[in-house]
Formats: C-alpha cells, sequence, structure tokens
C-alpha cells in the first residue's frame, strides 16, 4: 500500500432516501457497475473520493434510520463484518457476522442497548482499488436516561464487483492501517 488519500466527510442525517439511494434499489445493477467504475478511477481522482465518501456516507445514513433495504442493497449476499472493537463488547456482540442477515443482526445487536444509534462519519483513507476505511462516530442514546454516547471507531472496507464484500471494526488509526494493509495485499484487482 504506496498511497493514501484522505478525505474529509460530514455527517448526512436523512430521513428519507436520497437519489442513489434510489438507483441503488430501482437499478441494482447499474448500481454495481457505477460502483465498480467508481473504484478503478485512479487514486488520484478527487472524483473517487467524493463518490466514495457519499456512498459511504448514504450508507451509514440508511443504516441510521434503519432503512435495511437500502443498506444492504450496497453490500453482496456473502458480506461479512468483524468485531474488533472493544467497546462493542459491553453489548455482549458476536466477533464475526454473515451475510445480509448478519449486519441486520448486528445492527439490532447495537441497537438492544440503545434507543438511537447513529453512523456520524469524519474522515476517509482511500487506499486506492478496492480497500477504503472510513473514521466515524458511532453515537447511541441511551434507553432509560436519554444520555448520548460518542465513541470514535474506524470501519475498513474492501468492495468485489461494486458492492461491499467484508468490513472490519477497529478502534484506531494504527489498527486501521494494519488492516488496510491486510486487505489490500489480498484484495483481487477490481474487474474491467
Amino acid at each position: 500500500m504506496a498511497a493514501l488519500v484522505r478525505t474529509r466527510m460530514h455527517p448526512v442525517h436523512r430521513e428519507h432516501r436520497s437519489l442513489e439511494d434510489k438507483l441503488a434499489l430501482l437499478a441494482p445493477r447499474l448500481f454495481r457497475r457505477l460502483n465498480a467504475a467508481v473504484l478503478r478511477l485512479p487514486l488520484s481522482s478527487r472524483l473517487r473520493s467524493t463518490l466514495i465518501a457519499r456512498a459511504l456516507s448514504s450508507g451509514l445514513a440508511a443504516g441510521t434510520r434503519l432503512d435495511y433495504e437500502r443498506l444492504l442493497a450496497g453490500c453482496a449476499p456473502d458480506y461479512e463484518i468483524h468485531v474488533d472493537y472493544p467497546g462493542w463488547a459491553a453489548i455482549d456482540m458476536e466477533r464475526v457476522y454473515y451475510g445480509t442477515d448478519g449486519l441486520r443482526q448486528l445492527v439490532e445487536d447495537l441497537r438492544s442497548g440503545f434507543r438511537e444509534v447513529r453512523w456520524e462519519p469524519r474522515e476517509l483513507l482511500d487506499a486506492g482499488g478496492s480497500c477504503f476505511a472510513v473514521r466515524l462516530d458511532s453515537v447511541g442514546v441511551g434507553h432509560g436516561s436519554g444520555a448520548e454516547t460518542r465513541q470514535e471507531q474506524w470501519h475498513v472496507y474492501l468492495a468485489e464487483h461494486g458492492l461491499i464484500r467484508s468490513q472490519r471494526v477497529v478502534s484506531t488509526e494504527q489498527e486501521a492501517l494494519a488492516a488496510l494493509r491486510e486487505t489490500a495485499s489480498n484484495a483481487p484487482e477490481p474487474a474491467r
């Protein structure tokens, strides 16, 4: 992994689907092809960074509003998420969730401890090809107390054929960089 491109991100709070959300659901094949094309753009491309950041923000907003149909539209059927984040151990989280049912279960497991959960992206680390990471704040609002907790996390992604294939949740930037190096060394070249 030679270089990284950092792009600042801002939280998106959408109560309704955006145009790109609707595209993902109405034309899933086109959605995947467009995503795959974005991942083939050079690492130096500002368009690449902007579109990856938008797609991540859109997916995180869908997760926040519990729009599973949209959230799952961006994930491969054999999607897996590895949770290496100690902050979630108190909620009795699994270490690995498999498939789209697993992603749904992860969100439900997180929500079992909170009245509201949302993810606020702060920064994209783009390693090029099909690997990237996002620094985000995971925000939970307690059921009884209404108290808000905020924890910084790093999510490392691998995409294949325009869909998220795997995701790893870690605590620090150093862990995210190590996971990006590992993911990048095992990642297939994006399809042409």
